[in-house]
Order: C-alpha cells, then sequence, then structure tokens
C-alpha cells in the first residue's frame, strides 16, 4: 500500500512539472452562427407525454418509428398520394365550372313573322263594289227606260227609246199600237231581271272577297298566337335549364369547396414539441384509413435554438401560405409578380430529372440549408476536436481527478455527455436538412405543376378562339350583305374578345409561376 501511494505521488510530481494545462471542450472557438444561447429553465406548464392520433392512407404515410428522437416542426405523418388526388379532383370540377360556364343558355330564338299586306283581298272587294254599283247604277236606268215607254203612244216613239245596240223595230202602221208597246215593255223587263241576277251575282262574289279578307286576318291572328305560344314554351324550357344548370353549378361549388377543406386536411402533421417516440399503436381500419396513436414522451429541455439567420422549416411556402392554397391562388393571379422567363431556368417540366435537378439548384439558392449545413460541419468538428483532446485529462496534478478520470468518471464522463450531446444536435440538423429538402422538393414541384396546368389550359383556349374566329369569318360574310341578326354578331365579336382577354390572363399565370420558381431556385431575384 505504501509503495501504490509512493507511484501515485511521483507520477502527481512529474505531471506537475511537464503536463500541459488541460483544454476543456467548451472553449473551442466557434464561429457567430454556432453561438448558443443560456439554456432556459424548463417549463413545468409543458405535458410529460403526449397522445398523437393521425388519420393515415397508408402504413407509409407515417414517418416517425418507435425510439426516434423528434423536434419542433418535424413531420409525423404526410399522405402526399391522397393530396394528390385530392388536387386532381378539385383540378377536374375547376374544368367541369368553366366548360359549364362557357356554355350559356340560350334564349328563346323564334324568327318573327313576315309582314303582313292585305292588298290583293282589299283590292279585290273594291273591284266588285264597283261591279255592284255600277249594276245598281243600270237598274235604276233600266226602271226609268220601262217607265217611259209605259207612257208613249207611238210606235215610232218606241222604235227611239230602244237601247242603241239593238236594231230600230220596224214600223208597223197596220200593227196595233197596244201591242207595239206591251212588246217593248216586255222587252225590258226581260233586260231588268237580267240586270236583278247580274247583280245578285256580283253581291256573292263581293260576299266571299270579303270572306277571304276574313279568312286571311284570321290566319294571320292563328300564326301570331302560335307563335306566342311557342316563345312561352321555350321561356319555361330555358326556365327550366336555368335552374338545372344553377343546381349543378351549386353541387360544383359545394363538391369544390369540401375538396378544398379535405385538402388541408391532408396536410402534413408536425410534431409541436421535441420528443421522444415512445410507442406507435395502430388502432382500427375504417374503409380505406387507418388510425395510429403516437404516444411521445417530451423532452424537459428546450430544443436548441438555430440561429437568427435561419427559419425553422415549415409547410408554408415563401409567401407564408399552404402549398396547396398557394396553388389556387396562383391559378387566380394573386401571387407576386417577377420578371424572370423559361429559358433562365435549366428546364421547366414534370419530369423526375427536371424536378429533382431544380430542387438541387433551390437546395443550392437556401440560405436556411447553408446555415444548416454549416452548423453540422461545426458540430462534426467539435466532436472531433472533444475526441482529440479526450488525453489531456489523464494527464492532472489531482489524484483524486486522475483516478475518476482512469475509471471512467470526472472530466472524462463529462466529455462523453458534451459528445454525445454534439451528435445529437449533428443528428437533430440532419433531420431538419432532410425536412427542409423534401420541402423545397414539393414547392418546386407545385409551381411546376400550376406552370403546365396553366399551358394545358391556355391550349384548350387557344383551340376555342381558332374555333370560335373561324365561325366568326363565316357568318361575316353572310352579314356583308345584310343577312343575319347584329345583336347576334355583336355577341360573336364579344365572345372572341372574352377568350383573347382568357389567354392574356392565363399567360400572365403561367408567367408569375415561372417567376416564382425562378426566385426559388435562385435564377431570379426580382419581386
Amino acid at each position: 500500500m505504501r509503495r501504490w501511494w509512493l507511484g501515485l505521488g511521483a507520477i502527481a510530481l512529474v505531471s506537475c512539472q511537464t503536463a500541459p494545462p488541460a483544454v476543456p471542450v467548451t472553449e473551442t472557438p466557434m464561429p457567430e452562427v454556432e453561438s448558443e444561447p443560456d439554456r432556459p429553465p424548463s417549463d413545468d406548464s409543458l405535458p410529460r407525454s403526449l397522445d398523437v392520433t393521425l388519420t393515415l392512407g397508408s402504413p407509409d404515410d407515417l414517418r416517425v418509428a418507435a425510439g426516434d428522437a423528434i423536434a419542433v416542426g418535424d413531420v409525423l405523418s404526410d399522405r402526399p398520394e391522397e393530396r394528390a388526388r385530392l388536387a386532381h379532383r378539385l383540378e377536374q370540377l375547376q374544368h367541369e365550372l368553366e366548360r359549364l360556364q362557357a356554355n350559356p343558355v340560350a334564349g328563346a330564338d323564334v324568327p318573327a313573322l313576315p309582314p303582313v299586306g292585305y292588298a290583293a283581298q282589299t283590292a279585290a272587294i273594291a273591284k266588285q263594289e264597283r261591279v255592284v254599283a255600277a249594276i245598281a247604277q243600270r237598274q235604276v236606268w233600266q226602271a226609268e227606260k220601262i217607265a217611259a215607254v209605259r207612257s208613249l203612244h207611238r210606235p215610232t216613239e218606241v222604235a227611239m227609246l230602244v237601247n242603241e245596240a239593238q236594231p230600230v223595230l220596224p214600223v208597223f202602221e197596220d200593227r196595233p199600237r197596244d201591242r207595239q208597246v206591251a212588246l217593248t215593255v216586255a222587252h225590258e223587263e226581260a233586260i231588268a231581271r237580267d240586270l236583278d241576277a247580274e247583280l245578285e251575282q256580283a253581291q256573292a262574289e263581293l260576299a266571299v272577297a270579303v270572306a277571304e279578307l276574313e279568312a286571311a286576318r284570321e290566319r294571320r291572328a292563328y300564326d301570331e298566337y302560335r307563335r306566342e305560344l311557342e316563345i312561352a314554351g321555350l321561356d319555361r324550357d330555358r326556365a327550366a335549364q336555368l335552374e338545372r344548370r344553377a343546381l349543378i353549378e351549386q353541387r360544383i361549388q359545394e363538391e369544390m369547396t369540401a375538396v378544398a377543406a379535405e385538402l388541408q386536411r391532408v396536410e402534413a402533421v408536425r410534431s409541436p414539441f421535441a420528443a421522444n417516440v415512445r410507442r406507435v399503436k395502430w388502432l382500427a381500419m375504417k374503409d380505406r384509413e387507418l388510425t395510429v396513436q403516437i404516444a411521445l414522451d417530451i423532452q424537459e429541455r428546450s430544443p436548441p435554438e438555430s440561429s437568427p439567420d435561419v427559419e425553422e422549416p415549415t409547410v408554408e411556402t415563401s409567401w407564408g401560405i399552404p402549398l396547396a392554397i398557394a396553388t389556387l391562388l396562383l391559378a387566380f393571379g394573386a401571387l407576386p409578380v417577377g420578371a424572370a422567363t423559361e429559358d433562365e431556368l435549366p428546364c421547366l417540366d414534370s419530369s423526375p430529372q427536371c424536378i429533382e435537378e431544380l430542387t438541387e439548384q433551390a437546395i443550392a439558392n437556401s440560405r436556411e440549408f447553408e446555415a444548416i449545413a454549416q452548423r453540422l460541419d461545426v458540430s462534426e468538428d467539435r466532436v472531433a476536436y472533444a475526441r482529440r483532446q479526450r488525453w489531456t485529462h489523464y494527464i492532472t496534478g489531482d489524484p483524486v481527478r486522475l483516478v475518476a478520470n482512469l475509471f471512467g468518471g470526472g472530466d472524462v464522463q463529462r466529455d462523453r455527455l458534451q459528445i454525445a450531446e454534439l451528435e445529437l444536435r449533428g443528428a437533430d440538423l440532419e433531420r431538419r436538412g432532410e425536412s427542409l429538402r423534401d420541402r423545397l422538393r414539393q414547392e418546386v414541384t407545385t409551381w411546376v405543376l400550376a406552370y403546365e396546368l396553366i399551358g394545358r389550359r391556355m391550349e384548350l383556349a387557344g383551340d376555342r378562339l381558332e374555333t370560335q374566329q373561324q365561325q366568326t369569318r363565316l357568318v361575316e360574310l353572310d352579314y356583308r350583305y345584310g343577312r343575319g341578326d347584329t345583336v347576334q354578331m355583336l355577341n360573336r365579336w364579344q365572345a372572341a374578345e372574352e377568350l383573347w382577354a382568357a389567354i392574356a390572363e392565363l399567360n400572365e399565370q403561367q408567367r408569375q409561376a415561372v417567376v416564382n420558381l425562378s426566385r426559388l431556385v435562385g435564377v431570379s431575384d426580382e419581386l
């Protein structure tokens, strides 16, 4: 025992004379980005454990496992397939609504009746009235003639009163005068009877002409009545079509609202606390959805704060809105506009190669990712430096510290704890880097898909405009020569102008998508 203490004393004497001073790990020079603030006191209001119940579409949607250490904002579950399906359904509903609104219900377009005229019937009536008047006048004259004949006594005088168209009756001195007068009266009365029959015939023809006029007027009134009935029927059909269209639009709007709400519901679920995953329990399956419960053990200390230049990764875009909402706002032109062009980007399509290339460029442009990488390098350097300096703890003048270090306690144990803590922080930085990479890839995919979607809409609008222009040119040929309706022609020109405006708006939206994608990947800094 004495020899043992003598040996320890000799070692202590040598160490006091030759050993360099110990360099603690905490005194390692660090860059400004690695400055660590003082640890805040533990918050007693935080729960010690937390049970999180998640709804998944498949087991692959769960992003954590039992034993994982997670930080604030780490993804617990994500449903990209369900989100893509809902986005596709929302796009289909938008197309369906646009097609419905592009074909308005036509009004009652019943051609007007041709102008009516009764000139022929009126002329026929006037002609027959003149004929009747002429015959009546002849009857008056004939009655006067008969009266005059009856008052005559000499045959020569009777012959002078006979119609000029008839030959002069010969005068026979030997015939009795009364017989001549009677014969003349009988002749004139026969002519009067013929005039009566002729008058009846003319009056009948006049009645026929009047009846034809009344029949023409009745036919015109009947045609107008049938046209009014047709217009009323078309108005009823149009009202029914408008009602059905309103119901369909309401159904589409309600379904779009439900899909948008469901799209928000399937966003990635992130951890509100820094914790350790203690247990993952699968609870039930209903239809095609799985229910899982995650038991989290909340860490007592707060996670290390990031440097002022580093932002925590979130599911929001650079405008502070979720990606799904950013896609909808882009469709309505509500996002900031830039000045970049498509030629400045290395590629612009939804192929996996292009998405990966744009994602890598966005990562290279991200100051947040650069800061995380810098902190990770510094953390690795600190771990390496601490490992290299562990031997200095075995050279000390304090026998108690030396013995404690030889048995793994004292300074050696403290260094091991510090190294473990640095390694844990490094793993946390790696997880944050992967989360940031996923977020940037998701943003790049969103803008590329939005660009292609707007491109397809522009192609459809261009085809519709070309068809509209061809139809308008054909109609203009007839319109130039007096055929067609001016109101319909104005509607055609207005429809073409509206298509031009829609194409211009889509072009602006596509340019906005290119600008925002360029700013994300670092091609352009203009806003």
